[in-house]
């Protein structure tokens, strides 16, 4: 008789632990069945457009459990931002943040119009009263300016925040740090080989259209480069941006001792100061004073 009050008892057990793993799999089915996916693309897509004066158009999309939704082939056109155009974005986006706060998190890849450049990473969106406050954290990113003789390895974190329709006029700073770095000679405003560096470090701080550099470092084979400031000013095209900053410029090996019998005046013991400002598409290049020819 115990026993068979005992398999009765185990029997109703597991007769509701099934019915609650059945009940459990309906809800699901009938959760993303009736959950409001086309809701939350567009409720994302009409902030993202608001907020930039963007246009986003997702191509495909698929549902990721437990509650993502994954755009891919997205097309993004800012027509107030000619620099940069937004080849394709792969997003994955958490749908419940979104409702609610409109908060995206974005896989990205930029293609620099003209530049025939690439950068991915990962940007956190979250809209504020005041505009669109984002941040960025990725390490290992390729960056790659075949056309303009760059490439490196690029480490970066920070954020910032806009308002209105151009993410230039807004503030913000990043960290960064470059390895593997590679300028060809096509890159450089005036004659000179090839250069590379193991490691370039710096910080970036940006508000309304103007970069300012603090604490840049960058150790190459031949020499070592530093400052404290320098400024860019972005201008339409960008090409015509305004540049200004001064380098102390330590060579190293071969070329410190060229640089002791060519540039007049230096000694091999104190750093050289190289000064660039002007346009980007023809700065003016001071070397200890001594303006050099440029391309």
């Amino acid at each position: 008789m115990k026993q068979m009050q005992t398999n009765t008892t185990q029997n109703k057990w597991l007769l509701r632990l099934g019915y609650l793993f059945f009940g459990a799999i309906a809800f699901l089915i009938f959760f993303y069945a009736t959950f409001p996916f086309y809701l939350a693309q567009k409720k994302m897509v009409l902030a993202f457009e608001t907020e930039t004066g963007c246009q986003v158009d997702p191509k495909d999309q698929t549902v990721l459990i437990p509650l993502r939704l994954r755009w891919y082939n997205v097309k993004v056109l800012c027509p107030s931002v000619a620099l940069v155009t937004l080849e394709s974005i792969n997003a994955d986006l958490a749908l419940l943040p979104i409702l609610l706060k409109r908060r995206g998190e974005i896989d990205f890849k930029i293609k620099i119009a003209e530049q025939g450049g690439e950068i991915s990473g990962t940007i956190i969106i979250d809209p504020t009263p005041a505009g669109i406050a984002f941040s960025i954290k990725k390490q290992g990113i390729g960056v790659h300016f075949n056309h303009r003789g760059f490439s490196g390895i690029l480490d970066i974190k920070g954020g910032g925040s806009w308002v209105g329709y151009d993410p230039s006029q807004g503030a913000g700073g990043f960290d960064f740090n470059l390895k593997e770095a590679h300028i060809k000679n096509q890159a450089m405003p005036w004659p000179m080989n090839d250069i590379f560096f193991a490691n370039i470090h710096g910080k970036v701080a940006y508000e309304n259209g103007v970069l300012l550099m603090g604490d840049f470092s960058a150790d190459g084979e031949n020499a070592t480069l530093t400052t404290n400031s320098g400024s860019l000013i972005l201008h339409e095209p960008f090409s015509e941006s305004f540049v200004s900053i001064t380098l102390k410029v330590s060579p190293k090996g071969q070329l410190k001792q060229v640089a002791a019998l060519l540039i007049p005046g230096y000694s091999a013991v104190e750093p050289l100061t190289l000064a660039i400002t002007g346009a980007l598409t023809s700065p003016k290049v001071l070397l200890n004073g001594r303006r050099l020819p440029t391309s």
